[in-house]
């Protein structure tokens, strides 16, 4: 009993603890906007990615200072991380994704 308790534990151990990169979602070439939402000291949001066709905004940490243009119409592609960033007077969750390549449009 013991022996199949310790298998367990090690299986369940290495089941959370190997995550790869491709278990990431990633999209291509989508069209988004660049928004700016107010400064975080004034309980803004920063500049957020909107994606064109719905109705997801999107922080990304790694936001070139080049693009950080309010209403600045974009091609990105990304990974959305497992992560949420806080922000505003309501502490919005918004998820965070990582910019692999960004272009105007």
């Amino acid at each position: 009993m013991m022996k199949k308790l310790l298998i367990a534990f090690v299986l369940l151990i290495f089941a959370t603890t190997s995550c790869k990169k491709s278990d990431r979602l990633t999209a291509e070439n989508v069209p988004a906007t660049i928004t700016f939402t107010g400064g975080i000291a004034t309980d803004g949001c920063g500049f957020l990615i909107k994606i064109d066709d719905s109705s997801a905004s999107y922080h990304a940490d790694n936001l070139p200072i080049d693009f950080q243009k309010d209403k600045l119409p974009v091609i990105v592609s990304y990974q959305l991380l497992n992560t949420k960033y806080s922000c505003g007077l309501l502490s919005n969750n918004i998820s965070v994704i990582k910019i692999d390549a960004i272009k105007q449009r």
